[in-house]
């Protein structure tokens, strides 16, 4: 784990790989819920023996944290263990389904599913208490909602990019074919003979038939239009310090073919 980020509804750990079996997955997504159990009851067990009593009023301001704390972490053990991936209980789920069936993509495909599913009937449900006067608390719901429906979708879309890059090589999406161009001509004609009847955004600048830089049309619009005609092509691409660098491991993801 390299990184927690915090926010309204709980946390995400940014993790520096997958888990590799289903029983890590398992392992990994299980332990949040259980903390948050444990915790809330190591707090309400506090407050018990501070002379709370279930049901009743804390008497005391620091017994009243420690009961607020306590059920807010039971309800977050609850919350985070509903099955809908990015959730634990969505990560549990697609544990489960990992270990029955072998094939994780297609695990986290039906746990991301699930978790649309949830989402929508959290968002409709948010809504028509709302309408019905439950005010704030139906919005909050539903806001809930969209929150797992957009952490779902982007979930989705995630699993189905890695699976699509998944045993390709760089020369199977790259582009094979690059222009190039003269360092010595104006920035007006790659733009005009290239760039407009073409639509290539990215030139290979060439002097001397050696690689001098990368020209996009971000260094062009560094340049004023009217400025165009009497600015080289080289003086534009000389403007961005990683041109070079982008050309020379342009060229060299080539000799991946």
């Amino acid at each position: 784990m390299s990184a927690i980020t915090l926010f309204a509804l709980g946390g995400v750990s940014q993790t520096e790989s997958e888990a590799s079996d289903a029983k890590s997955e398992f392992r990994t997504a299980i332990s949040g819920p259980l903390t948050s159990l444990a915790i809330g009851l190591a707090l309400l067990g506090a407050a018990r023996a501070s002379a709370w009593v279930p049901g009743t009023e804390p008497r005391t301001a620091v017994t009243s944290v420690l009961v607020w704390l306590g059920y807010i972490n039971l309800t977050l053990a609850v919350f985070n263990m509903i099955p809908g991936y990015p959730l634990d209980g969505g990560r549990v789920l697609r544990a489960i389904v990992w270990w029955i069936t072998g094939d994780a993509d297609r695990s986290t495909r039906l746990a991301t599913q699930v978790g649309q599913a949830i989402a929508f009937f959290f968002i409709l449900l948010g809504l028509f208490r709302f309408f019905v006067g439950a005010n704030f608390g139906g919005l909050w719901l539903a806001f809930i909602g969209w929150f797992l429906l957009h952490a779902s979708c982007s979930s989705y879309a995630q699993v189905e990019l890695m699976a699509g890059l998944r045993n390709r090589r760089v020369a199977d999406i790259m582009e094979p074919d690059y222009f190039t161009v003269e360092g010595h001509i104006s920035l007006q004609h790659p733009v005009d003979d290239f760039v407009l009847p073409t639509g290539r955004r990215c030139f290979i600048v060439v002097d001397n038939d050696r690689v001098s830089g990368l020209i996009t049309t971000q260094e062009s619009r560094k340049v004023s239009r009217d400025r165009w005609p009497q600015t080289s092509v080289k003086a534009s691409c000389a403007r961005s310090v990683n041109c070079t660098l982008s050309a020379r491991r342009h060229l060299r993801s080539k000799r991946f073919n």
